[in-house]
């Protein structure tokens, strides 16, 4: 069992262009090629840099809170995501061209769990100690952080090869006992195996910073996509998701009951109250077992399910070049900052047999989504 499904970073492409690209409901073209080529609220005539400096921060009074079946037998784990002082959020850079994720170093969070596995889900802190490159499409090709437990460290790095290399320094006195190297494709069911706790819980700090953090910047990125002057007349859009029938599986019997086709909905708030889509509003998205179908086909697909909103929009341009955006702050209508996820349910969508035709589908919930992070990409400093 995987936190996440790495499918969900498509989100940056596939929702952008269901919401307004690729539905025809404005007059765009849509087009897949670009990861990011910004939906601004101007007039289309402000430039975006090749890249951007971004910070993410899930604060203690608001965390980031995930529920996903990571305990023994499958039992949930309530996962606490938060940034402290020493441990400053999650920063780095965002290049448009080819939807590279680069997790600086120094980012750093720290996880508080549930007593459902009390020893590998115990409080812990992560600090990324070199840099994680992280492609649109694959796994980090580089990286470092280090994973600290109350008398106990994990060193984990990505190697010029391609492995994770895990480290285990049992009492924290700087002396490495033991060390493994493994592969990202063993990670899918790493959690569910015998491997000692030191090594899972290495895994879960690689899953969270570098794979499920970056993965839920996905929401806010795609939103710069739909946030356009159009939604003024035409919101709320609604638009129909893939269909479980286009993969060739029917959906399996309720409960819950999923659709074969399900919605999504963008919502327009003018929290600024000036009749015009900008900087201070906000943009809610309702989600009904929307399923996103990522080309090429994979053993798996993604569907969502409930909402998350885009609170208090942030755009800068100077010389009719964006320099700062994003969701912080307050909205004038009184809403905090940034991405918020609510109930926001990502389920895991197999084809079990291969074999399409009248398949049922098999649908794991993967995680249940809640909190909210601030979201902001800014001109780099150099």
């Amino acid at each position: 069992m995987r936190l996440l499904n790495n499918t969900t970073r498509w989100l940056v492409v596939v929702l952008a262009s269901a919401l307004a690209l690729g539905c025809d409901v404005f007059d765009g073209d849509d087009d897949d090629d670009e990861p990011f080529d910004g939906g601004s609220s101007g007039d289309g005539d402000v430039a975006l840099l090749p890249s951007y400096a971004y910070e993410l921060v899930s604060s203690g009074d608001d965390p980031i809170t995930v529920v996903a079946p990571l305990g023994e037998d499958g039992a949930d784990v309530t996962l606490i995501l938060f940034h402290e002082d020493e441990n400053p959020g999650m920063f780095g850079m965002f290049d448009l061209e080819d939807g590279t994720m680069t997790v600086r170093e120094g980012s750093g969070l720290v996880v508080n769990g549930t007593a459902q596995n009390p020893n590998l889900f115990r409080g812990f802190s992560f600090e990324v100690t070199g840099d994680w490159v992280i492609p649109i499409d694959g796994p980090p090709t580089q990286g470092s952080m280090v994973v600290n437990r109350p008398f106990e460290l994990v060193y984990v790095d990505v190697t010029a090869d391609g492995l994770l290399q895990l480290g285990w320094d049992p009492v924290a006195d700087g002396v490495i006992d033991e060390e493994v190297f493994l592969s990202f494709d063993e990670l899918d069911d790493f959690l569910d195996s015998d491997a000692p706790e030191w090594q899972k819980l290495g895994v879960v700090a690689v899953e969270i910073g570098g794979n499920f953090v970056v993965d839920l910047m996905a929401y806010g990125v795609a939103g710069f996509e739909a946030i356009v002057d159009e939604l003024a007349d035409v919101s709320p859009v609604t638009v129909s998701c893939d269909a479980f029938s286009d993969l060739g599986l029917a959906v399996p019997a309720p409960p819950p009951d999923i659709p074969d086709q399900g919605l999504m909905t963008l919502t327009w708030l003018d929290d600024s109250n000036d009749g015009n889509v900008g900087p201070g509003d906000s943009f809610d998205t309702d989600l009904t077992y929307c399923l996103m179908i990522v080309e090429p086909l994979d053993d798996d697909q993604i569907a969502l399910n409930g909402n998350y909103s885009l609170n208090s929009y942030t755009e800068v341009v100077e010389n009719d070049v964006v320099v700062r955006i994003g969701y912080e702050g307050e909205s004038p209508a009184g809403r905090p900052g940034g991405v918020v996820f609510d109930d926001l349910q990502q389920f895991e969508v197999y084809d079990a047999d291969g074999t399409g035709g009248s398949n049922v589908a098999t649908v794991h919930l993967g995680a249940t989504i809640n909190g909210r992070m601030t979201l902001v990409f800014t001109e780099p400093a150099d």
